[in-house]
């Protein structure tokens, strides 16, 4: 039980992209070990740290981050619905 808790965060805090992932795929995984993490390991990061580590995970390069977060005028997502947007 307690394996299978520490996994599923190990397994979220851990997240980068595979080699030659599109971005689909990529975000379909992504959102499976956030959800796992959540269920099974009662993890939870902040919205704005889920997207920092997704954008980081992508390769964004600093300098496109400003264009990536002008529709959220500068901001990273606050809220759920923005961070699927």
């Amino acid at each position: 039980m307690e394996e299978s808790r520490l996994t599923s965060i190990a397994e979220m805090l851990g997240f980068s992209r595979m080699p030659s992932e599109g971005i689909s795929a990529l975000l379909a995984r992504y959102e499976t070990a956030r959800q796992r993490a959540a269920a099974e390991g009662q993890f939870a990061m902040s919205i704005e740290g889920c997207a920092l580590q997704l954008l980081r995970a992508c390769g964004l390069q600093s300098q496109h981050l400003f264009i990536m977060l002008q529709p959220h005028e500068g901001r990273l997502p606050q809220t759920d619905e923005q961070f699927q947007h």
